[in-house]
């Protein structure tokens, strides 16, 4: 059974590899912790590909700036963000839009890596309420029910972006249980 350091140093790895691979790169870096050597490794994969550095966590005190962040990697866009309250994430969307409209970035042959089961269960969730959408909305269903599939896909959505909280989730799990027979 694999320890927590070998499953990460493999994430390492791997990101490391795609980070060289990449046409395009959204790099997150924890603001309030020193770079390590991994992250300065990363950096060096990442080279001129296209990207975008997001400083995370400016929710609490920074030790990572933007200064610092341009000494190792120049020329390359920078957001401060905070997931937690959701601080630069419209600025952080408008910047990778922006990237995209600027034909920056070639979408053919793009592959988007997701590292974690939750997000892609969500991600298959959103377009299987989407194509249910589509095909309801050919076959001429009525309002209310095409509202179902298409707020079936924004909640998975939601689930992925953060908008679901882990209370509505555990609401909905505990929702499906009969308590009390």
């Amino acid at each position: 059974r694999a320890t927590g350091d070998e499953v990460e140093r493999v994430g390492v790895e791997i990101t490391k590899k795609k980070a060289q691979e990449a046409e395009f790169i959204i790099a997150v870096i924890d603001g309030s912790s020193d770079l390590d050597e991994d992250d300065l490794e990363i950096f060096d994969k990442i080279g001129k590909n296209k990207s975008i550095l997001v400083i995370n966590k400016t929710d609490i005190p920074q030790i990572v700036s933007e200064k610092r962040l341009n000494d190792f990697m120049p020329n390359h866009k920078i957001v401060k963000t905070s997931a937690k309250i959701g601080t630069g994430i419209e600025k952080l969307k408008k910047t990778i839009y922006k990237q995209l409209l600027d034909g920056r970035i070639q979408k053919e042959g793009a592959e988007v890596i997701i590292s974690e089961l939750r997000h892609k269960v969500a991600l298959q969730n959103a377009k299987e309420g989407l194509i249910s959408f589509l095909k309801s909305l050919e076959k001429g269903v009525s309002p209310e029910f095409l509202a179902v599939d298409l707020r079936y896909a924004i909640e998975s959505l939601g689930e992925l972006t953060g908008d679901i909280t882990t209370e509505d989730l555990l609401g909905r799990i505990f929702s499906k249980f009969c308590i009390g027979k």
